[in-house]
C-alpha cells in the first residue's frame, strides 16, 4: 500500500491564531465550552471575531519582534547567481553543475503536517438504557490535522528576513498548537466524563481541521492563505479562513494600509459595492455601514487595558486583492463566509504600484479541485475531475477504485490513461498553474502502490481541455519521528518545482531537483544536482578514501585528499550519475568521484558496500 496514503499524516497551520478562527485560536482566550444538548456557539460571533483578532495580533507581535532582528540585514542584497560559469570555473570544471538562474524569481517552501488522535482512557460509561445518554464519538475525544509553512532552505539566501520571520512564526505556532490540543483534549475528557454521569449526549469527537498554502510568492509579496474546520462542541461546528502577508524584501508583516492608497472609508465603499453584487437575497448584510466601521487599518489589542479591535483579513492572489468575511461577521452562519476580490487595475490608484504583479507573472495554485463520481455532476459547471468506478468496487465505501479519469469545464473535458485507489477522505492534490504566457495547466499528482506517485498535466488554455501526458516521481517526504511531523514541497512557482527520484549509491536514499513547466505543461529539469531528503547517516568508512574538498557551491578547493578509515559521512548532494558531496567529521564538504552509480555503486577503492559500514538499504 501507498506509504503516503496509510503514513501517520501530520500538521498544519503557519500561526497560532489561524487568523480563520481556528478552534486551537479559541482555546488560547476562552473559558471553555459546554457539549450535549447546550448550544454553547450561540450565533452571536461577538467572542469569536473578538478571540480571532486578539491572537491574530499576539502572533502578529511575535513575527515583528523578530523581523527586527533582521531586517537590517536584508537591506543588503546578496549577489544574485547568473547561471553562468566563471572563466576560472570554465577552465578548471571545477564546478560540476553552473548554479541555476530561473526564469521566474520567487522564494520557495515546504509544508509541514501534523496530525492527533485522542481516544478516551478513562473508566466512563454511558448508560445504554438511556436514549438520550449516547456517546456519539465512538470513545474519540479529539482528532486534530494542522499544517505549517516554512520558506525552503534554498531561499535563505536570496529572502533572509522573510526566512526567518516566517519560519520563526510556524516553529511559534506548532509550540502553541501542540499546547492547545492538549488543553482541548483536557476539556473534551472533562465533557465527556460530565456527559456520561449527568446523562446527556457527548456529541463529538471535537475536532479541528486547518489547512494552508500559499496564495501569491514572488519578489514582492508572499500571501498566505489558511482555512479551518472545527467542532469544540454546542449546536455546530465552526470554519473561517483568512491571510497572513509579508513584504518579500524586507520580512515585514502587511496590514491592508500597507498596500493600498485609498482611505478607510473609500476601501469601505469598494468593498459594500462588491458585497452587493454578489447578495443572495435583499438584505442578506444587515446593517453593511454600521459592520464595516468596526474595521480598522492597524487594529489595536491590548489586553491590558482591554481593546480589542478587527483588523480586515485579505490576501494577495494572481486576480486581485481579496478580502475575507467569515460567518457572523456580516451575515448569518447560513449565509457562509464572503470572498470578494478587488483586481488589481480593477480600481486605478486603489492598490499601490509596488504591490501589483508583473503582468508576465506566473501562478501556481493549490487547487484542492472536486473529484466528482461519473453520473453526479450534471449540474457543475466549474473546472473539475469526473472518475469512472471500477467495476464491482462500488460499494466500498472507505476507498474510492476508480477506473478512469478525466479533468472537466463547462463540459468539455478530456480523460487520462490511468486510474486510482485512494482512501475516500483522500486529499487530492492538484495544482492550477499559469505560465508566463498566459498558458494554463491542472496538475494532479496521483498515488500509486508504492512509493511512487503519476503528476498528470492538462492544458486548459482558452477554455479547452486536452490531456497531455504523465511522468512517475518518488515522494521525498521528511519524516521527524521526534515531532511526528511530515514535510514535503509546496509548490507555488511554476519555474522552481521540486520532484523526486530514488537512488542506491550510497544506501538507498531519496533526493530531489528542480523542475519548471515546459513548453507542452510537462515538468523539465532545469538543475543537476540533487539533495536528499531522507538518506543514511550513520555511514563510516572502513578504509581509506581519496576525494576532493569543496566549498559549500560546489567548488573544488583541494584536490586529492586522503580520507581516513573510521571518518564518519552524511550525504549532501549529488548529480546522480558522477559524484557524491559528503559532509564529513569537522564539517568539511568532501566530494567522491564514482565509477559506477549502478548497483553495487563503486569508487575507484572498490564497492560501496565493501568501503564502508552502516549504510541502510530499503526493500
Amino acid at each position: 500500500m501507498n506509504k503516503r496514503i496509510v503514513t501517520y499524516l501530520l500538521c498544519t497551520a503557519m500561526t497560532a491564531s489561524m487568523i480563520s478562527g481556528c478552534g486551537l485560536a479559541d482555546k488560547l482566550g476562552e473559558t471553555g465550552k459546554e457539549n450535549g444538548t447546550t448550544d454553547a456557539q450561540a450565533d452571536t460571533g461577538d467572542d469569536f471575531l473578538s478571540i480571532i483578532d486578539k491572537n491574530k495580533t499576539s502572533e502578529a507581535d511575535n513575527v515583528k519582534e523578530a523581523k527586527e532582528d533582521t531586517v537590517a540585514d536584508a537591506t543588503e542584497e546578496p549577489s544574485e547567481s547568473t547561471g553562468e560559469a566563471t572563466d576560472s570555473e570554465e577552465e578548471t570544471g571545477e564546478t560540476v553543475e553552473s548554479r541555476v538562474s530561473y526564469k521566474w524569481e520567487a522564494p520557495s517552501f515546504r509544508i509541514t503536517r501534523k496530525s492527533f488522535s485522542q481516544k478516551y482512557d478513562g473508566d466512563a460509561k454511558f448508560d445504554e438504557s438511556n436514549e438520550d445518554s449516547k456517546d456519539y464519538s465512538n470513545g474519540v475525544l479529539y482528532e486534530g490535522d494542522f499544517a505549517f509553512i516554512y520558506v525552503d532552505e534554498e531561499s535563505a539566501a536570496k529572502y533572509p528576513a522573510l526566512y526567518k520571520n516566517i519560519n520563526d512564526a510556524a516553529e511559534k505556532s506548532f509550540k502553541i498548537t501542540e499546547d492547545c490540543v492538549e488543553e482541548t483534549i483536557k476539556d473534551a475528557k472533562e465533557q465527556y466524563e460530565t456527559s456520561a454521569k449527568e446523562g446527556y449526549s457527548f456529541f463529538g469527537p471535537y475536532y479541528d481541521h486547518c489547512d494552508i498554502t500559499v496564495k501569491r510568492a514572488d519578489n514582492k509579496v508572499v500571501s498566505i492563505y489558511d482555512w479551518d474546520d472545527n467542532y469544540m462542541g454546542g449546536a455546530h461546528g465552526m470554519y473561517g479562513a483568512g491571510g497572513t502577508n509579508y513584504d518579500a524584501q524586507t520580512g515585514e508583516l502587511l496590514d491592508i494600509s500597507d498596500v493600498i492608497d485609498v482611505t478607510k472609508e473609500e476601501l469601505d465603499e469598494i468593498i459594500k459595492k462588491k458585497l452587493l453584487e454578489i447578495q443572495e437575497y435583499d438584505n442578506q448584510f444587515v446593517s453593511l455601514d454600521e459592520n464595516l466601521k468596526d474595521y480598522k487599518f492597524n487594529p489595536i489589542n491590548d489586553s491590558e487595558n482591554n481593546i480589542f479591535e478587527l483588523g480586515y483579513k485579505w490576501y494577495f492572489a494572481h486576480d486581485g486583492l481579496h478580502i475575507i468575511f467569515n460567518v457572523y461577521e456580516l451575515a448569518s452562519y447560513a449565509d457562509g463566509m464572503q470572498d470578494i476580490v478587488i483586481g488589481y487595475t480593477e480600481y486605478p490608484g486603489t492598490i499601490k504600484d509596488k504591490f501589483i504583479p508583473d503582468t508576465n507573472a506566473p501562478d501556481c495554485q493549490n487547487g484542492n479541485l472536486m473529484f466528482v463520481k461519473e453520473g453526479n455532476d450534471s449540474d457543475i459547471d466549474y473546472l473539475h475531475f469526473r472518475y469512472t468506478p471500477l467495476a464491482g468496487m462500488e460499494e466500498y465505501d472507505d476507498w474510492i477504485y476508480a477506473e478512469s479519469f478525466g479533468l472537466v469545464l463547462n463540459g468539455k473535458s478530456a480523460k487520462a490513461d490511468t486510474g486510482f485507489n485512494v482512501p475516500s477522505d483522500y486529499h487530492f492534490e492538484t495544482y492550477k498553474i499559469t505560465t508566463m504566457d498566459g498558458k494554463e495547466y491542472v496538475y494532479y499528482i496521483n498515488p500509486t502502490d508504492n512509493d511512487y506517485c503519476e503528476l498528470l498535466v492538462f492544458d486548459i488554455t482558452g477554455g479547452d481541455v486536452k490531456y497531455v501526458g504523465k511522468q512517475h516521481y518518488h515522494y521525498f517526504e521528511n519524516f521527524d519521528y521526534e515531532k511526528g511531523t511530515e514535510t514535503e514541497p509546496l509548490y507555488s512557482n511554476p519555474y522552481n518545482m521540486h520532484f523526486g527520484s530514488v537512488g542506491d549509491a550510497f544506501g538507498t536514499y531519496t533526493c530531489y531537483t528542480s523542475y519548471e513547466v515546459g513548453d507542452d505543461g510537462m515538468p523539465v529539469q532545469i538543475s543537476d544536482e540533487y539533495k536528499f531528503s531522507w538518506k543514511t547517516e550513520d555511514a563510516v568508512s572502513t578504509a581509506e578514501i581519496k576525494g576532493d574538498e569543496v566549498d559549500e557551491n560546489g567548488k573544488v578547493i583541494n584536490a586529492g585528499v586522503t580520507i581516513q578509515a573510521g571518518t564518519h559521512f552524511v550525504p549532501l548532494r549529488t548529480d546522480e550519475k558522477t559524484y557524491m558531496d559528503f559532509t564529513i567529521d569537522g564539517g568539511k564538504i568532501i566530494r567522491l568521484t564514482y565509477t559506477s552509480f549502478d548497483y553495487p555503486a563503486a569508487l575507484p577503492e572498490g564497492n560501496i558496500d565493501d568501503l564502508f559500514e552502516g549504510l541502510i538499504y530499503a526493500g
